[in-house]
């Protein structure tokens, strides 16, 4: 209902807008006017909708939404604002929602068009992942080295209070107010700042952000409220593309599944089943030499079997949000020692790990589990030794890293290197293409991520990093 009152509310507002600027060309008295000194009024206690022309510095002639007619109200009594920057940022944002852009070139456009129709000299939008981990997704007026930020909702009072009221959060000195971490404060230089939840449907979707460049400045009522109705908007486009993002993904994982069951299923199912019909139909005239070694395979067969059914129940709760994390006081060593042990079996003693022995966090035993497990298998499978484990607690953050020194990840594969039953074209083995993408299914889960980065001069890391909250 809110935002289809501001809509409207904008809607009403451009309208008396063309009606003055139809009115004044006949009247042939634009030349008196200022250039672009089209304003709108709102007068807020008495709920009117105004638009004027600005015909001398002290003089201003209202067309009122509800009386139809001249207001002769003093300036005073009104809040005069130029909003013709706020109604060109809405009709760029119309613009990109009604094409096929992906969300983060979405996200994208809606920075440009607020930080150019508003004024501002940077805007980020940020997403919510997981009600608690913020991710800056998309940035206008700054380097895209701002995109690996990212900070849980406790880490910022601002975020935090535009998360709790759902409206727009305002700090007029970032250095002096709680708002932002410290060392985000200065390495942006931050000064005045405000964060504007979007919202669609009563969830939070994610952040709008804009300062300055560390200048002070302030937002009055009526920029709040073109700002807030702004977001609503973007938050309704935002909602609408992710939706659709969502459909795609789930498309393309049906059709890779399909392909995966066809191929990767059938073959240790009919290996098991012609194993057990020969032992069932000529089990006679078999040596018992040849019945061990059929018995061998087949078993080997369903182990496989039942690896690939753990992996597809593992990815479906994740994928359904069914998994719940429950983090407890873990020794990390001690819990990764016999994670590898289970999945590195007689090569576990070849792994060098590097984790302090007192390392100890609130951690999901599972979660890790499954991270670690996956990382480590997918080292030995499609990596080269040495192969080396190491964890630590840093810059309020636990980071855990899986290196091996084999061929590296193709530069062409890098970006779909998470996604479920993707396998390079170069890999000869028979994995599932299951492993990373479960194991990132964990990690945000948990509220963290894995990223990856290639070693020099060779080889892959991976790295498990989740933010820690502050006390």
């Amino acid at each position: 209902m809110q935002l289809l009152y501001e809509r409207n509310r904008l809607a009403t507002v451009a309208r008396l807008a063309d009606h003055l600027d139809s009115r004044l060309e006949t009247e042939n008295d634009r030349d008196e006017l200022p250039k672009g000194r089209l304003v709108v009024a709102d007068h807020y206690r008495a709920g009117v909708v105004v638009a004027a022309h600005l015909h001398h510095a002290t003089a201003l002639s209202v067309h009122s939404a509800s009386h139809g007619g001249i207001d002769d109200r003093p300036l005073d009594s009104v809040i005069v604002r130029d909003l013709s920057g706020a109604l060109g940022v809405l009709r760029g944002i119309a613009r990109a929602s009604q094409g096929e852009l992906a969300v983060p070139e979405m996200l994208q456009r809606i920075c440009e068009e607020i930080r150019n129709g508003f004024g501002f000299d940077r805007v980020g939008i940020s997403r919510l992942l997981d009600e608690q981990t913020v991710v800056l997704s998309a940035v206008a007026g700054m380097d895209e080295d701002a995109l690996s930020l990212r900070l849980t909702l406790a880490e910022s009072p601002l975020l935090t209070e535009a998360y709790r009221t759902q409206r727009l959060a305002f700090v007029a000195d970032a250095r002096s107010q709680p708002a932002v971490p410290a060392d985000i404060v200065e390495r942006y230089d931050l000064g005045s700042v405000f964060a504007l939840p979007l919202v669609s449907a009563g969830r939070c979707l994610g952040f709008l952000s804009g300062d300055r460049t560390g200048a002070p400045f302030a937002l009055d009522q009526t920029e709040a409220d073109v700002l807030e109705t702004v977001g609503a908007i973007a938050a309704t486009f935002l909602d609408k593309g992710l939706v659709a993002e969502e459909l795609r993904r789930l498309d393309d994982a049906r059709a890779r599944f399909v392909a995966f069951a066809a191929h990767e299923l059938r073959t240790p199912i009919m290996t098991v089943y012609g194993m057990l019909a020969t032992v069932h139909h000529r089990g006679g005239d078999l040596s018992e030499d040849q019945l061990v070694e059929l018995r061998a395979t087949a078993f080997q067969q369903a182990a496989r079997l039942r690896t690939l059914a753990e992996q597809l129940l593992d990815l479906s709760r994740l994928d359904a949000s069914a998994h719940s994390v429950s983090p407890e006081p873990l020794a990390i060593r001690r819990a990764v020692e016999e994670t590898i042990l289970l999945v590195a079996e007689r090569s576990a003693g070849e792994i060098d790990i590097a984790i302090p022995a007192d390392l100890e966090l609130d951690v999901d035993a599972t979660a890790l589990d499954r991270i670690v497990g996956n990382l480590v298998v997918n080292a030995l499978r499609h990596g080269a030794w040495p192969v080396d484990v190491e964890a630590e607690q840093r810059d309020s953050h636990f980071r855990l890293r899986v290196t091996d020194h084999g061929p590296g990840v193709p530069e062409e594969f890098v970006a779909a290197l998470f996604d479920p039953f993707a396998r390079a074209a170069t890999v000869q083995t028979d994995g599932s293409g299951l492993g990373l993408a479960i194991a990132q299914s964990y990690a945000r889960a948990h509220g963290g991520e894995l990223v990856y980065r290639p070693v020099d001069p060779h080889g892959a890391c991976f790295e498990f990093v989740l933010p820690l909250v502050r006390g």
